[in-house]
């Protein structure tokens, strides 16, 4: 279908196999619970005995309907792939023994966090490459779209209902406590890999020596700066403000720049998240491109 793309698919399958993998060996394995319909999989599977692989896919037959009016075809398919995917790797991963992570039952703090690393890892590929398992992911994807959640705080919401569901009926107090934490720990690892692995650093400089800030800036750091317009709330003053994106390893060079040229500058610093462009994941050998 026109709008697919081969690499996403590839990436959905990686990610849903890496998902599987956590549920099964960490989570299965060490009696702990998981958030969303697959917690609700899990608590089938321990309270009746049901295959995740199956009920999974039972669930989620009434949120592709959902998926197929809101998402649009292309992720509509991309959640077929994820759903059927991570059904069909919980099969094989349940049916195949797991020489690399015996049971952490005595450990249940890696296996914990392990649960949360793999799961959030995995969620957090599929997630970027346009596909969800079905299920909260469809409504964390929904919630992120139309109303700005993130999808990990959406999902730890959901999570936290059901787990307090699985708490009641087969959880152990210990068991719970640590589900919430592998639960968190995903949630973290999926906004992480949401928001992107390259973190920069922004500052916003106000000066009287906005000029020759830039200028340094350019010359001993090869960044470009953007200046913005701005007026005092209490001088009702025009000036300008400089903008500039850098590593995270630039900023200290950055800051001693402008201290250097204005001892008296104002500067704030904020976290940047994603950067793409000039200078970050473009060719570095170019001219720097104001930002």
């Amino acid at each position: 279908m026109k709008g697919l793309r081969l690499v996403n698919i590839l990436y959905i399958l990686l990610g849903s196999a890496i998902f599987a993998y956590g549920l099964v060996n960490f989570n299965m394995q060490n009696n702990l619970a998981e958030g969303g319909f697959t917690g609700i999989t899990l608590l089938l599977y321990f309270v009746f005995n049901l295959d995740p692989s199956y009920t999974n896919l039972i669930l989620n037959i009434p949120i592709f309907f959902i998926g197929w009016k809101l998402l649009g075809k292309n992720t509509f398919i991309y959640t077929i792939l994820g759903t059927v995917s991570l059904s069909v790797f919980l099969w094989i991963f349940q049916r195949t023994p797991n020489i690399m992570f015996p049971p952490l039952l005595d450990d249940l703090t890696l296996a914990a966090l392990l649960a949360g690393v793999t799961i959030g890892v995995g969620l957090g590929i599929i997630f970027r490459f346009g596909g969800t398992t079905g299920g909260v992911d469809i409504i964390a994807r929904l919630a992120h779209k139309y109303i700005g959640w993130s999808m990990g705080k959406t999902m730890f919401l959901f999570d936290a209902i059901v787990i307090a569901v699985s708490i009641i009926a087969y959880l152990s107090y210990r068991e719970g406590m640590y589900t919430l934490v592998a639960v968190f720990v995903a949630a973290r690892v999926i906004d992480f890999m949401q928001e992107g692995a390259y973190a920069a650093k922004g500052a916003t400089i106000i000066s009287d020596k906005n000029e020759l800030i830039a200028a340094n800036i350019l010359k001993e750091m090869d960044r470009g700066v953007t200046i913005l317009r701005g007026q005092g709330s209490y001088t009702k003053q025009d000036r300008d403000i400089l903008y500039c994106v850098v590593g995270k390893n630039e900023i200290v060079k950055l800051k001693n720049i402008i201290t250097s040229t204005d001892p008296h500058a104002f500067v704030a610093v904020s976290d940047v998240h994603d950067v793409l462009g000039e200078g970050f994941t473009l060719d570095e050998n170019k001219n720097p491109l104001e930002r």
